[in-house]
């Protein structure tokens, strides 16, 4: 009896089926995809499900100038803008960011993505607005004592929503507001930016000039010349 297994979950594996450019190659890989969706425990049959995992191995740049078109012709009546974007991409950016935000550039990195694929993804219905809070909190989220970040953020929002379970998921707003107050004095600029802005060093090269040893008769004739000058 053959074993079931679940779908492979990252590009880079050996198992993840591979997008190249070209007519055979196309459908070798939506026929590598159906024998996936069969061989998985469950069997993924939803259609959605399944244009989410085939977006999910394909690169943003063979997505945009060729696999929109494939969705199109393989699964009928799809809108492939409608798939730009899959919970695997969310998921996958709360797993780069949690416990890697330390300054206010980290986060405005972060949350320009996260706010641009999590609300994308609530449009379509394929998430909640309670599975956007949570991924959020996620991404902050430590026990307590081990996060300098979320220990202040926690913090504040015991102060500012003490209306509010703090057990339950709150909304984004009041992790928002927390995050922003507890990285308030932390830089704005990336890393690069930083560096970039840094006056540049010039390069000081000093030369040395070693002066010859002076002859010991030479000095008693200048002395003599100096006094003869001086009786004149």
């Amino acid at each position: 009896m053959a074993t079931r297994r679940s779908m492979p979950t990252s590009r880079e594996m050996a198992s993840a089926p591979h997008f190249a450019p070209t007519p055979h190659s196309v459908n070798q890989y939506f026929n590598t995809l159906e024998r996936l969706f069969k061989g998985t425990d469950p069997v993924i049959k939803d259609g959605k499900d399944q244009i989410n995992w085939a977006i999910f191995y394909v690169d943003d740049s063979s997505y945009n100038l060729y696999f929109k078109k494939a969705i199109k012709t393989y699964y009928p009546g799809s809108d492939a803008d409608n798939w730009k974007y899959g919970r695997c991409d969310l998921e996958d950016l709360v797993h780069l960011w949690t416990g890697q935000i330390e300054t206010r550039a980290d986060y405005g990195q972060f949350y320009r993505e996260f706010y641009t694929i999590s609300n994308f993804l609530i449009d379509q219905n394929r998430i909640s607005v309670i599975d956007q809070n949570r991924m959020f909190r996620n991404v902050f989220w430590h026990p307590k004592g081990t996060n300098n970040l979320w220990d202040k953020m926690e913090d504040y929002l015991q102060v500012k929503s003490m209306d509010l379970p703090m057990d339950d998921i709150l909304p984004m707003d009041e992790y928002w507001k927390a995050v922003e107050w507890a990285l308030g004095a932390t830089s704005a600029m990336t890393a690069e930016a930083q560096l970039a802005s840094l006056p540049s060093t010039k390069l000081i090269t000093v030369t040395l000039t070693v002066l010859p040893k002076t002859d010991p008769e030479l000095e008693k004739k200048i002395k003599r010349l100096a006094s003869e000058n001086e009786k004149l």
